[in-house]
């Protein structure tokens, strides 16, 4: 949950599976919640990204918050490309767009994401947490 507008109200997204895109709730001011109709993903090749986490956070200290989801799965090839987590940098309004160049290249299975300031520099930080690489159980 966080306020993603701007418009001192929570709002909320739901990850999705493969072939799907996760989905924003946003709240008015009388407490009903709307979800948006601007699909997160608008690349046919985004479907194929599974969120294991999410985690909202201030990316550019801009005072929005941007979007960080973690891919993960055990349903694609060692390597794939479905593995790499995406970050949607957010315009002020609720708007992702994403952000390929900024995002880090993490190509495994991924399960868990914790924004903090961790180094205390004013900056968040971002803890990505893996899973079991591909066909390894129970290797973490």
């Amino acid at each position: 949950m966080a306020d993603i507008n701007g418009d001192g109200t929570e709002d909320f997204i739901i990850g999705s599976t493969s072939g799907t895109s996760p989905q924003l709730f946003t709240q008015d001011t009388n407490g009903t919640f709307s979800q948006r109709s601007r699909s997160l993903y608008i690349n046919e090749e985004d479907f194929k990204f599974e969120e294991e986490s999410i985690v909202f956070f201030d990316l550019e200290n801009d005072g929005d918050l941007d979007l960080y989801l973690v891919s993960g799965s055990n349903q694609f090839a060692l390597g794939d490309t479905s593995y790499y987590d995406q970050l949607l940098l957010n315009d002020g309004n609720g708007n992702f767009t994403q952000s390929k160049n900024k995002a880090p290249e993490i190509n495994s299975s991924g399960s868990v994401v914790v924004a903090n300031d961790f180094d205390k520099d004013g900056f968040t930080d971002l803890f990505i947490g893996g899973r079991t690489p591909y066909g390894q159980y129970p290797t973490p």
